[in-house]
């Protein structure tokens, strides 16, 4: 069995967009998309075509979340929260390091109106 491809969580990902992801397969499986439905047959399983219709939104998100290499949703959404956190936390960081260079520069007495401007 060859090894199974895993897709590579992009790095700004959010929880809405996933949402949206699994809401896009469950809505391509239904209407009868082939690629949707094998998708969805590799990871879970192969509903008969009756059920197609039937198919839940849990579903769905299972299987992106095993395309993503995770056990299930819960733990992809935990991932995706975690980097949220350390993202905001980074760009906090930077826009205090911002505001303090600006107040550095604006307190700093050899800095004025007719200092030379730097190109």
């Amino acid at each position: 069995m060859a090894a199974e491809t895993v897709l590579e969580l992009p790095p700004a990902a959010t929880i809405t967009q996933l949402k949206k992801q699994a809401k896009e397969l469950r809505r391509a499986a239904r209407s009868g998309d082939r690629e949707a439905r094998r998708r969805v047959a590799r990871w879970d399983r192969d509903p008969a075509e009756s059920e197609w219709n039937g198919l839940a939104l849990r579903d769905a998100q299972f299987v992106l979340a095993r395309e993503y290499g995770f056990d299930g949703w819960n733990q992809l959404s935990a991932e995706v929260g975690e980097r949220m956190i350390e993202q905001r936390d980074l760009h906090r960081w930077f826009g205090v390091q911002l505001n303090n260079g600006m107040w550095d520069a604006i307190e700093d007495p050899s800095v004025g109106p007719d200092s030379p401007v730097e190109t």
